[in-house]
């Protein structure tokens, strides 16, 4: 009831407010009227009114289709429904408005109380009520206000699409809000989906534009023809980590076929494309810009693409992908060669770019000084006239005096014009040079883009064509930089002078006008005579790089033109030869110029000084400066250059050899010295002094200067290396050196004259005909050198050929010395020459070659061969020999140690520098572990012991030093504060492991064998600091699990002992690599030195040693060296050397041959040495000591074994000295096999028993070398 009560007033409240009286209605309808739209009888006013109508209507549909779920998703809902409170589209007024929304309010209300109502009837129908009541009850229901009415059929428009609109308005708005979210949720999603789609759209768009626009351009580049504008290495750059790239399934398998693209029904996702393979060439669309930032793979799906569009990106993808596969079907040069050519299209682009600027500025010059010419011209002709008129002035003049001022004006005024004439003239010759220029520049572009088109016949005869008019044009431009210069030379001026001043007349005649006009001549003829000068050289300078501009496109068009031109043209014809004339010709007149312009180049130096001197007085200075130290250099070079090789040839310091390396390349700077300080000198002059002078003549004098000194230095070059040879090997003369250095000076004069010609030709006139003549008659130039050398070398050749024993008889060598005289004499000259030049070339290349290890193996292997040939083929001739006496055998023995007081000096400096490491760091500091590493029969224990005989030296040494000596020298860190105490242990490390090695060292200190661990370190720690040398340490290390306890035990003692004991062990190489292996990184020694392995001169050594020691000279008599293979030298130092004798040859090679079969190892070396030696017996008892070369083990039977042997081989030169049961654990093997195998290798001599009781086993000496390279072929051992 009360619901139907407010509903009541509400309506009267809405009749009473709509009820305004009539007159005052009409006047505000009126009034509204008058100030928003015209009369609805106009034709103004219907129109607004329809458009009204229109605008309502179609909202009033949007809001019906918005409900109905079909409104357009581009239509703003938030518009739809906004409505405005000053000009309502409800009604003119806002009565409409507040109805409206009176009745919404009264639906709402009404909807919320039927709610009300029918949710407490059905829980009163729940509760089984009064039926009688809930029937009365339920006839009281609440009735719903009607929807606002729609105007009928009679209405006028306007108002009936106002009710349609407040219908949909209440329509929508009496909604439940839930239903209304719901609505324009669907319409937010419906807009959202549509959206999307079109963006994928508009992105799919872009896209099949970017990968059409680089399909064609990537087709363009292969072709040729891309756009130069356009960067090929975006093209040519492909993500491979794209999901749906290049790489994607569908579509590589598609691009590797060769097919085209899919159907639109056989799109999948992986041929979908996306944005991430854009190039930069591409101008995108507003629309696809903002689809730009799509990367690929982020690329929309195929849902709600059209069809179409799916199959013309499928296409433009295979498009792409087909160009691709086409590039790198190209070869790597074709590629190359497609990018250079792109390249070379920018490069020919860039430069028609330049010269368009180039002619744009030149067109407004030619505008500029056309204009100055008409200025000049209009200047001329007001001369002219105030001449006549001071002509005619002079006529009626009514004195003497006045008719006399009247015709010197007239003169002036004459003067006048004649300046204004010549500046026309000026100004003309301004223009021609222009034009000139401007017609250089029209070739120079011709051929440019001739040069950029594709190489064809028809380019060849294009070519060929323009070359005549191109020669004439350059003729042309010649002819025209001829006369100017002719006229620079003759230093005559066109401009009229003035004259001089008039005279003799009285003094009260008023000369003022006349002194005005003479004032104003002079500053014009100073003037013109400074512009004449100035265009004057204007035209040279344009006309000099006129010619070279156009000399340079000649040569270009020439290379462009056909084989039969350019013979032509460069060959030795009348068309060569006018070509060479012309060239000579233009070579002239660059001369001509270069010294013409020398006074003005010295007129602008002295400018810049005048303006600013600083600059100049900066390079006086530096020039002062360098002009001083190398004076001072050139007065102290000889004698420190001296010092600096007598250095390095006295120092015992470091590496011998590189020692004497670098006191002859000392020696080499002194014979070379003299024109490579010249040329430094003057390099510093004209590239850091001069390097602001931009002047041509300076670049050309600095061209000759280098090649005068370059040539030069390269003469003394060779003269010092020949010398060398000549040095060394004693066999030059003065008068050989003589004549060397004037032969080579002949020579070196012809090269750097030949030389610079070329490079004078190619600075002026390019690789024209003079170049091509030059190179092409250089060589008839050599044959009347030639036969000067023939002559100046002949009688030393001739006596080379007779004197020298070296000299092989052969026929060629006999045909030589047959043909001293007469007429075969020369070219039997010329032969021996020859010959004697390439044998020492060829034995100074296989000097220079000897310097690598390869070579000399080499070597070695060939001399080898030889010397076995040689026995084989004298073994029946030979003398009956019996071996070595057991006595003089044993001397030869490998583990013999010398006595290390009388080491030979040569002895003494192998591995000094090793020796010094391990010193250095023991006196510096206590408590150290160093290890030294060497292959057995490397010299470790001699090693030792001359380590132990320093360290006992420096400390005696150390001892005698003041106590202030001692404590800085403490302080310094030079030697620690106890080395003077210091005692140096040697002790072999026995086998047995390192129980028996501590009990070597409790004995070495004075303990018995017995003393336990920890009292043998007290012990240690109370007695004075302590060097150990422990040799053969390697005896601690077992290959085999576990095998490294003896090391951890000795290295645990070692720290345990602390700092009161330094400790230095030599392990062999085989035990070390295991060990490193083994524990990598975590090797606890504190230093690692390795022993080199020996050179054939410290073997060589050896041996004499021994030899000598052994009271035994051997006779090398049946070891002949090849003499093509002899590179034996005596003596590494520069002074003269000695003639080798066949002796001193054979025993060299032989050393060689001992050093490359022992792989540098002394002992094997010095065995098979012993095995070398036989005695000769002789009737007279006289026995002689013969050298024949050794037999070597059959390295073949090692081969044929099996696996079992070599792995127990392997154990054994591991372990040094290896028992059975060692052997057993290194090798897994039974001990049974290990048995058998150790039986074999002892009946064929490979191992041999060793140890008190012989129940060790070692490798033998002749079996050690061939074992281990065996081994190492097998990968079992690296050493």
């Amino acid at each position: 009831m009360l619901t139907l009560l407010a509903w009541a007033l509400i309506c009267s409240w809405a009749a009473t407010g709509s009820a305004a009286p009539p007159e005052r209605e009409a006047e505000g309808e009126s009034g509204t009227s008058a100030q928003r739209q015209p009369p609805a009888s106009s034709p103004e006013g219907e129109e607004l009114d329809e458009r009204a109508v229109a605008r309502i209507s179609e909202r009033a549909q949007q809001i019906t289709d918005l409900i109905a779920g079909e409104l357009d998703p581009g239509v703003d809902v938030a518009e739809l429904f906004t409505v405005s409170l000053v000009d309502a589209e409800l009604g003119s007024g806002g009565d409409e408005l507040r109805g409206l929304l009176a009745s919404i309010h009264a639906t709402r209300v009404a909807t919320l109380e039927r709610a009300k109502q029918q949710a407490e009837a059905a829980a009163r129908k729940a509760n089984k009520a009064n039926k009688a009541k809930r029937q009365l009850e339920d006839a009281e229901d609440v009735e719903l206000p009607p929807p606002p009415a729609v105007a009928g059929p009679e209405a006028d428009p306007l108002t009936r699409a106002r009710s349609e609109l407040a219908l949909a308005y209440w329509t929508f708005l009496t909604l439940p809000a839930e239903r209304r979210e719901q609505v324009l949720a669907e319409h937010r999603e419906r807009k959202a989906k549509i959206a999307s789609q079109r963006e994928a759209d508009a992105r799919a768009r872009a896209r099949l534009e970017q990968l059409s626009a680089e399909a064609r351009q990537l087709s363009e580049l292969i072709a040729g023809e891309l756009d130069v504008s356009v960067d090929p290495a975006p093209l040519l750059r492909v993500d491979l980590s794209a999901v749906d790239g290049f790489v994607a399934d569908a579509r590589l398998a598609r691009a590797l076929a060769g097919d085209a693209a899919p159907e639109p029904s056989e799109a999948g996702p992986d041929e979908i494309p996306s944005g991430g393979e854009s190039g930069p060439q591409v101008e995108p669309s507003e629309t696809e810009a903002e689809a730009q930032p799509a990367a690929e793979g982020q690329a929309p799906g195929p849902e709600g693409l059209d069809a179409e569009l799916v199959a013309e990106l499928a296409a433009a993808e295979a498009a792409l992908d087909t160009q691709r596969l086409r590039f790198l079907a190209l070869s790597g040069d074709e590629r190359e060669a497609v990018l250079e050519r792109h390249a070379e299209r920018q490069r020919e682009a860039k430069t028609l770019a330049a010269a368009a600027e180039q002619l744009e500025a030149d067109a407004e010059i030619v505008t500029q000084v056309e204009e100055e010419l008409t200025e000049a011209e209009d200047k001329a002709a007001m001369a002219k006239r105030e001449r006549e008129q001071a002509e005619a002035a002079a006529v009626q003049a009514r004195s003497e005096a006045l008719r006399r001022i009247a015709e010197e004006r007239a003169r002036l005024l004459g003067v006048k014009e004649a300046h204004a004439l010549y500046e026309v003239e000026v100004a003309r010759r301004k223009k021609d040079t222009l034009a000139a220029h401007e017609i250089a520049l029209e070739w120079d572009r011709k051929v440019a883009e001739l040069a950029a088109a594709l190489p064809s016949s028809a380019r060849e005869g294009e070519a060929d064509g323009m070359y005549t008019d191109l020669r004439a044009a350059l003729a042309h431009a010649r002819d025209g930089l001829r006369e100017t210069l002719t006229t620079i030379a003759a230093n005559e001026t066109g401009v009229e002078p003035v004259g001089e001043p008039l005279a003799g007349l009285p003094q009260d005649v008023d000369r003022s006008d006349l002194s005005a006009l003479r004032t104003e001549l002079e500053q014009s003829e100073a003037t013109l005579r400074e512009l004449e000068r100035e265009v004057v050289w204007a035209a040279a300078d344009s006309g000099r790089d006129d010619i070279v501009m156009l000399n340079r496109a000649r040569l270009t068009l020439l290379d462009l033109s056909s084989d039969e031109l350019r013979k032509r043209m460069t060959g030795f014809g009348s068309d060569g030869v006018e070509q060479v004339k012309r060239e000579i010709d233009q070579i002239g007149l660059e001369l001509r110029y270069r010294v013409l312009a020398l006074p003005r180049i010295g007129r602008g130096l002295i400018e810049r000084l005048e303006s600013s001197p600083l600059p100049l007085v900066f390079a006086t200075l530096k020039l002062a400066f360098l002009l001083l130290l190398f004076r001072y250099w050139r007065k102290r070079a000889e004698a420190t250059l001296a010092r600096i090789r007598d250095g390095f040839l006295s120092r015992e310091r470091g590496d011998r050899r590189i020692n004497s390396l670098i006191a002859l390349s000392v020696w080499y700077v002194e014979r070379i010295r003299r024109p490579v300080e010249l040329l430094l000198m003057l390099g510093v002059v004209f590239r850091v002094v001069l390097a602001d002078a931009d002047v041509l003549e300076l670049e050309i004098v600095w061209l000759v200067i280098l090649w005068l000194l370059v040539g030069s230095t390269v003469i003394l070059l060779v003269d010092a290396v020949a010398a060398h040879e000549s040095l060394v090997h004693g066999r030059g003369t003065t008068a050989t050196a003589q004549l060397r250095i004037r032969s080579l000076r002949l020579v070196g004069l012809a090269v750097v004259l030949t030389g610079l010609v070329l490079s004078l030709t190619e600075e002026t006139v390019g690789q024209g005909g003079i170049h091509k003549w030059v190179r092409s008659l250089v060589w008839l130039a050599a044959i009347p050198i030639l036969l000067v050398l023939i002559r100046w070398w002949r009688e030393h050749a001739f006596r080379r050929i007779q004197d020298d024993p070296e000299i092989p008889d052969n026929a060629l060598v006999r045909w030589i010395r047959a043909n001293t005289e007469g007429w075969a004499s020369f070219p039997a000259a010329a032969i021996a020459g020859g010959y004697l030049f390439v044998r020492g070339l060829a034995r100074w290349l296989l000097r220079r070659a000897t310097a690598l290890e390869t070579t000399r193996r080499l070597l070695a292997w060939m001399f080898r061969r030889e010397v076995a040939r040689q026995a084989n083929a004298r073994r029946e001739d030979e003398q009956p020999v019996v071996p070595l006496h057991a006595d003089d055998y044993a001397k030869f023995d490998p583990g013999m140690i010398p006595d290390v007081e009388s080491l030979s000096p040569a002895m003494a400096a192998i591995a000094a520098d090793k020796l010094d490491e391990i010193i250095t760091l023991k006196v510096r500091h206590r408590g150290t572990l160093s290890a030294v590493i060497g292959e057995r029969g490397s010299g470790k224990t001699t090693f030792l012991c001359r380590l132990a005989r320093a360290l006992e030296a420096e400390a005696e040494n150390y001892e005698h030093d003041g106590h202030e000596a001692e404590k800085a020298s403490a302080a310094s860190g030079e030697r620690h504060e106890e080395f003077g105490r210091l005692t140096v242990r040697q002790i072999q490390c026995p086998p047995g492991g390192f129980r028996q090695l501590q009990r070597a060292i409790a004995e070495s200190v004075g303990l018995p064998r017995s003393t336990p661990p920890d009292d043998i370190v007290t012990a240690l720690s109370k007695q004075t600091p302590l060097v150990f040398l422990i040799d053969d340490a390697h005896r601690l290390v077992r290959p085999a699990i576990g095998g490294l306890e003896g090391l951890d035990r000795f290295a645990d003692f070692a720290r345990e002992v602390s700092g009161d004991a330094s400790w230095i062990a030599s392990i062999g190489t085989a035990a070390w690599q295991y060990v490193s292996r083994a524990r990598g990184d975590r090797v606890f020694f504190d230093q690692v030195v390795t022993l080199p392995r020996w050179n054939e001169q410290q073997i060589g050594e050896l041996i004499r040693e021994r030899s000598a020691a052994a009271q035994i000279t051997p006779n090398f008599d049946e070891i002949v060296i090849p003499r093509q293979f002899d590179v034996a030298t005596v003596g590494d130092s520069l002074e003269v050397g000695l003639q080798v004798s066949e002796q001193q040859r054979a025993e060299m090679g032989f050393y060689r041959i001992l050093w490359d079969h022992a792989k540098g190892n002394p002992a094997v070396a010095l065995h098979f040495w012993r095995k070398s030696l036989f005695v000769v017996p002789s009737a007279e008892g006289a026995e002689k000591t013969m050298v024949r070369l050794f037999q070597e083990p059959a390295a073949a039977d090692l081969d044929e074994v099996g696996p079992t042997l070599h792995f127990v081989l392997r154990g054994v030169v591991q372990l040094g000295v290896a028992s059975p049961s060692d052997l057993v654990a290194c090798t897994q093997l039974p001990p049974a096999d290990v048995a058998d195998a150790l039986r074999f290798a002892l009946a064929r001599g490979w191992v041999d028993r060793v140890g008190v009781q012989a129940d060790r086993y070692r490798v033998t000496w002749h079996w050690y070398r061939a074992i281990t390279d065996m081994l190492r072929r097998q990968h079992l051992l690296g050493i």
